[in-house]
C-alpha cells in the first residue's frame, strides 16, 4: 500500500553502506527510518552510497562509503556533493 503523495527523503551519511556492514551508527538509524517509512507505505529515497541495502529508492553520489574506499575525499562527497545532490532532487 503506497500513500498517495506521500513522499519523503532520508538523508543518510556517506562514510558507510546503509545498513552499515558492521559500524556505521548514523547510517543505521537512517536505514531503520527509511524501511519503517517504507512499510508503511510512503515513497521513500533514501540519500547514501550506491552499494546500500533498501527497499526505498536509492540516490547516491558515491558508489562506496568513503571509510570503506580511501581514494574518495569525504570534504568533497559529504558536504557539496551529498547535500547539493539532496537540493536538487527537492
Amino acid at each position: 500500500m503506497t500513500v498517495p503523495n506521500k513522499r519523503v527523503a532520508v538523508l543518510s551519511p556517506v562514510a558507510w553502506r546503509t545498513p552499515p556492514r558492521q559500524y556505521g551508527a548514523w547510517e543505521t538509524v537512517a536505514s531503520n527510518i527509511a524501511e519503517g517509512l517504507v512499510s508503511g507505505g510512503w515513497d521513500v529515497t533514501l540519500f547514501a552510497t550506491r552499494d546500500s541495502v533498501t527497499r526505498a529508492h536509492v540516490h547516491a553520489v558515491v558508489d562506496r562509503g568513503y571509510e570503506e574506499d580511501p581514494a574518495i575525499d569525504p570534504k568533497v562527497v559529504e558536504q557539496p556533493s551529498h547535500l547539493r545532490s539532496l537540493r536538487a532532487r527537492g
